[in-house]
């Protein structure tokens, strides 16, 4: 079975000639192979002719056909003839022709242009064609004076006119770049009166050195030179960032096409490397934020906006609280916890250091007395924001004393609590007393001293307790 090369094959006449190159599939006649004329959809092809058969030449039949051998290209593969392809070629482009009308060309420079949408699993372009570009039209009237905008240019739009551009001539403009040899272009060839412009990728943009020297990784923005871009060094609208250093005063270099805004650290006084402490480096930061419109002090960040996907906090201060666009304000949250009974929450107190010993407890009984001694302290005749609560409990015998002992960090008095004990009532009372000195100005904190007190076994179970307000306190 012949697979590749150059052999015979018997053909018979299906109602064409053949022409050297024709291809040949099977046919009727058992054997034999006939010209492919596209009259099947798909075509299972076997030989190329590799000679030309005129059939009114032929007088060899077979079953009362005509046949021949001839000599072939042995080839196998699936033709597709179901879109009826036709290619004309001329000296500027062949040209695929369906129904009569055509839809594909091949220019003589290498252009492929289709009516079709192309479809492709990937798409490469030369290595000078690194952007994406947009066409846009621009002035009629630049070329009376010789202003249009040119490949490298930076360029602005038209005030007054929909999606036209012009030459910047405006530092920190809003612009873009003309672009050079993009790798793709979005809105057709573009004629004389239209330019590319880049929207993404690298491309050559013209330059000038007029805020010093550009480095790697810098801004540009526009200048007031007309088409040229220079190094932003102030806050506003940037058109990319340098890819390779400039330090001559005009010419161009390769930029990376990112239009946004930018705004820099500027500090009011320039600070000496060899002074940089870490007290420096914060005060230079802290100024630098300043300019942005961001301060620091005492602790408290002061900003127009904060922005964040997630805020953590031990308390929220707030004029209104919003969630998505539903917002309350102050009156309206008081008049609603109002309306649900609900008493705004005040600012707690801080607690004092209480230390309380219980000794010589003897257990001989399952009686239990609470007592609870309670001393307010009074400084220039005012009652100060403290007070302390001792709560002693325990199980005590009918002959041995409980003793407590408390003390308290409050200031510098002294306290003494005496008890006194009516044996002739049920209940047994104990007055606390407590006295302070008075001064003009506030004294240092100090620790009160507090006497052991003994308490007598009461012969009741309950025992009531109360201070020199003589409030009872309930067991």
């Amino acid at each position: 079975v012949m697979a590749v090369g150059n052999g015979d094959m018997l053909v018979t006449d299906g109602g064409s000639n053949i022409a050297a190159g024709d291809f040949l599939i099977s046919s009727a006649v058992s054997g034999h192979g006939m010209k492919d004329t596209g009259t099947f959809d798909q075509s299972y092809i076997v030989a190329r002719a590799a000679e030309a058969v005129n059939w009114s030449s032929v007088t060899s039949t077979l079953d009362g056909v005509k046949h021949k051998r001839i000599s072939v290209f042995y080839e196998s593969f699936v033709k597709d003839n179901r879109f009826g392809k036709t290619f004309i070629v001329s000296s500027t482009a062949a040209t695929m022709t369906l129904g009569g009308a055509s839809v594909l060309s091949v220019l003589a420079n290498g252009d492929v242009l289709t009516n079709g949408t192309v479809k492709a699993a990937s798409f490469e372009t030369g290595p000078n064609n690194l952007d994406l570009a947009e066409i846009y039209p621009i002035q009629a009237s630049c070329e009376r004076d010789d202003s249009c905008p040119e490949p490298g240019d930076a360029v602005c739009l038209v005030d007054g006119q929909q999606s036209t551009i012009e030459k910047c001539t405006l530092p920190y403009s809003e612009k873009a770049i003309i672009s050079t040899n993009p790798g793709f272009t979005l809105g057709g060839r573009g004629n004389d009166q239209e330019r590319k412009v880049a929207l993404a990728g690298r491309v050559p943009l013209k330059v000038s050195s007029k805020n010093g020297s550009i480095r790697v990784g810098d801004k540009l923005t526009t200048s007031d030179v007309p088409g040229v871009a220079m190094k932003a060094v102030d806050s506003g609208p940037t058109i990319g960032v340098a890819l390779e250093d400039f330090y001559s005063e005009l010419g161009s270099t390769q930029v990376f096409v990112k239009m946004g805004w930018w705004a820099p650290l500027t500090f009011s006084s320039p600070v000496a490397t060899s002074t940089l402490s870490a007290a420096s480096i914060m005060e230079t930061v802290i100024e630098g934020l300043k300019n942005l419109g961001i301060t620091i002090a005492q602790g408290v960040i002061k900003a127009t906006e904060f922005i964040a996907d997630k805020v953590t906090s031990g308390e929220v201060k707030t004029q209104k609280l919003c969630v998505d666009d539903t917002c309350i304000t102050q009156s309206q949250f008081k008049a609603l916890l109002e309306k649900n009974n609900i008493s705004p929450e005040s600012q707690p107190m801080a607690a004092l250091s209480t230390t309380t010993t219980v000794s010589s407890v003897d257990v001989v009984s399952t009686s239990t007395t609470l007592i609870t001694t309670e001393t307010t302290n009074t400084t220039s005749g005012t009652d100060m924001v403290a007070s302390t609560t001792t709560a002693t409990t325990a199980v005590v015998s009918s002959t041995e004393p409980v003793t407590t002992e408390t003390s308290n960090d409050l200031n510098s008095s002294t306290t003494e609590l005496n008890t006194s004990t009516d044996t002739t009532s049920s209940d047994t009372e104990i007055t606390s007393s407590a006295t302070s000195e008075t001064t003009t100005t506030e004294p240092e904190p100090a620790p009160i001293t507090l006497e052991p007190v003994v308490i007598d076994p009461a012969p009741t179970e309950t025992a009531s307790v109360s201070t020199d307000e003589s409030t009872p306190i309930d067991q």
